[in-house]
């Protein structure tokens, strides 16, 4: 059975106050750079994200 994740059951108490503060999230569109640095992982099937988040994902996939 699939349930909520506890950081988004933490986004509010009832589910329309979780819901708006999810989409305020993204209420901004994605910058020029960030839109093509995902464009370029998507297509090269790499990972986006900074110097750390990169060695702790290789880390737990056993590709460091």
């Amino acid at each position: 059975m699939l349930s909520p994740h506890a950081l988004y059951q933490a986004l509010g108490i009832r589910p329309a106050e979780r819901q708006a503060t999810y989409r305020g999230l993204y209420k901004e569109p994605l910058g020029e750079n960030d839109l093509l640095a995902l464009r370029k992982a998507t297509n090269d099937c790499t990972r986006v994200g900074n110097d750390k988040f990169q060695t702790e994902i290789a880390a737990m996939l056993g590709n460091l």
